[in-house]
């Protein structure tokens, strides 16, 4: 075991504040979706700080040790579809998304789109785009019928999704942004590819129920 590359924020994520508070600390962890192969068991694996922050500023919860977003999500092994909660789950939020805001058709963007499940949840008529930058559970979700764009969500892949499919009607983000460091790059795309009278949908874990459950192992880099 070895410490691997990361850094460390010293301000809030959301609103750049610097009264950070730790009241979690899991020790080192390694990557949880990265499977090791039978030959790298016998190899070092590098581990990374598993501290949770309260921000006494605006109340958000975050991880401030940050590795690489290259070194955790460029290959995953989760696939959505293997849980049949999270499908059940899904298929209710696009059936509502569907109802309230997509009911003549249109374009459903979904950011983080793994395998393409919850953007399969929405009826014939709605064009479909998956934003994902496993490249091969992009691929995957390809070859199943969901067009996806294997990039990581930010201002410059918006913009140039933007201009290739057109801009979205609706944009989800389904336990997204606890993964991502660079908020503002992901809202600045998010405005740069939403219709101006589109719909941003945030699905996030909620403290209340984190603490109540003592949900600590849903903690992981």
């Amino acid at each position: 075991m070895h410490v691997g590359e990361h850094r460390k924020n010293s301000a809030c994520r959301a609103c750049k504040g610097t009264r950070l508070t730790k009241f979690l600390d899991l020790g080192l962890f390694p990557a949880v979706n990265n499977m090791l192969t039978k030959e790298a068991l016998a190899q070092s694996e590098p581990h990374y700080p598993l501290e949770v922050y309260f921000c006494q500023d605006c109340a958000l919860v975050q991880l401030v040790h940050i590795v690489p977003p290259e070194i955790l999500f460029s290959h995953y092994v989760y696939l959505t579809a293997t849980s049949s909660t999270m499908v059940a789950h899904l298929k209710e939020m696009t059936k509502d998304v569907h109802e309230r805001f997509l009911s003549r058709g249109g374009l459903a963007v979904d950011i983080g789109s793994n395998d393409g499940t919850l953007l399969k949840g929405y009826p014939k008529g709605v064009e479909l785009l998956g934003i994902e930058p496993a490249q091969n559970v992009a691929k995957m979700a390809n070859e199943g019928g969901v067009r996806t764009v294997a990039e990581f969500f930010n201002e410059s892949t918006a913009k140039t999704a933007a201009k290739k499919f057109g801009k979205a009607d609706v944009i989800t983000a389904t336990n997204v942004f606890a993964h991502i460091d660079d908020w503002d790059s992901v809202i600045r795309g998010v405005d740069a590819m939403l219709k101006d009278d589109g719909i941003f949908v945030i699905e996030a874990p909620y403290l209340v129920d984190f603490i109540k459950g003592n949900e600590f192992d849903t903690v992981y880099h």
